[in-house]
C-alpha cells in the first residue's frame, strides 16, 4: 500500500501503523471480499481502445484561452 504512494503517485507514504493506512487497507479489503482467488476479474486492466479515426489537431480547443 505504501508503495503506491511512493511510486505511482511520487509522494510521500504515511506510516505504516497511520489511521489512513489503516483505513485503505480495509477499504481495499471490504473491495476484494468474496471475490475469486487467481482469476481475472472482468473488466480489470486496461482497456483498449481502436486509434481515432482523424489526426491529432494541437489547436483544438484554443478558443476561450
Amino acid at each position: 500500500m505504501q508503495g503506491c504512494f511512493r511510486f505511482s503517485m511520487n509522494g510521500t507514504a504515511p506510516a505504516v501503523d497511520s489511521e489512513t493506512i489503516r483505513a485503505l487497507l480495509a477499504y481495499s479489503y471490504w473491495m476484494s471480499k468474496g471475490a475469486p482467488v487467481g482469476v481475472k476479474l472482468s473488466g480489470a486492466g486496461m482497456v483498449h481502445m481502436a486509434p481515432p479515426s482523424r489526426s491529432a489537431d494541437p489547436f483544438c480547443g484554443e478558443e476561450g484561452l
